[in-house]
């Protein structure tokens, strides 16, 4: 990648988020109660007005865009939103610990807290009210599907509900976990672990390969691709363009012989599959054999293989 300044840090206020909303507007969020956009690639950045009463030392460090037009900036106490492409932003709310927002559509959103029980609005913003029937007193970040089924992730349990906040049930762990954003039926939880779900919760599937890396946000640029930020200074690329994808992988000990076991749900020029063996106090592979593979299909293909003992 070929990574360029556009504009100096010294030129705008601390920045300190940003979202594009196409390949040549977008929006940053800064110290100081600052609003910048920009309709040039990032080339140039106009402050935007703020209207309402609101501090002077805020720092919009979350920024959540639920179309074009409509859109939300947080400080630590403040909540603003355009409906004008980021235009002028309208002060909504005044409150405390204010982590994340979330929208499932222009009316329905809600905000996770830091020292307080979660916000939900049922009029765009307009009016916020703070969940008392909840036993949440710090929540980290939230994500909604729909006006009914979202997720709260109390500062390390993820909670899900269906019935649009009224009860919360525990799904998974994920201390600091953040949501990426959906696309499809494809939904992240990054942090201290990461987790994938693509039926909204009902399952969630362990990134094994991501355990440690201590992900701070991922952010997906379709179903397939997308790019996840961590603290340690790590910039990760998620591609799942794979010409394989697996749906199932059983291994079974049977006797005299190890039983291998898995299908797959498509296959792009897929010559085949090769197994290798290597016991744990050796470092080399050894190859056992090869398994003709189905070439191209969009159907479940079922594959054995058996290692004699």
């Amino acid at each position: 990648c070929d990574w360029s300044s556009d504009v100096c840090s010294s030129d705008l206020d601390h920045p300190s988020s940003v979202c594009f909303l196409d390949s040549i507007t977008g929006i940053i969020g800064a110290r100081n109660t600052k609003i910048y956009k920009t309709i040039d690639g990032g080339n140039s950045w106009v402050a935007k007005n703020i209207v309402g009463n609101i501090g002077n030392n805020e720092e919009f460090n979350k920024l959540f865009f639920l179309n074009d037009n409509i859109g939300w900036a947080l400080s630590d106490y403040y909540v603003i939103k355009t409906t004008d492409n980021g235009e002028k932003w309208y002060v909504q709310l005044n409150a405390g610990g204010l982590n994340s927002i979330n929208f499932s559509d222009s009316l329905n959103g809600w905000i996770a807290r830091g020292n307080g029980r979660p916000f939900k609005t049922t009029d765009g913003g307009n009016t916020w009210i703070e969940q008392i029937n909840l036993d949440f007193y710090f929540s980290s970040d939230v994500f909604f599907y729909n006006i009914n089924n979202g997720f709260l992730n109390n500062s390390g349990p993820i909670y899900k509900t269906t019935d649009g906040g009224q009860t919360w049930v525990y799904t998974v762990y994920d201390f600091g976990g953040r949501f990426s954003k959906k696309i499809n039926s494809k939904l992240f939880v990054v942090g201290s672990v990461a987790y994938k779900t693509t039926d909204q919760g009902k399952t969630w599937e362990e990134i094994t390969e991501l355990y440690g890396k201590d992900l701070a946000y991922l952010d997906l640029l379709n179903a397939n691709f997308g790019y996840a930020v961590g603290t340690l200074g790590l910039i990760i690329n998620y591609d799942a363009k794979v010409p394989v994808e697996f749906n199932l992988l059983n291994i079974k000990n049977e006797y005299n012989r190890v039983h291998l076991s898995w299908q797959t749900t498509t296959e792009t020029n897929n010559q085949g599959f090769i197994i290798e063996r290597k016991p744990n106090n050796r470092d080399k592979w050894t190859n056992l054999g090869f398994l003709e593979g189905a070439g191209n299909s969009t159907e479940i293909k079922k594959y054995d293989f058996f290692d004699e003992i």
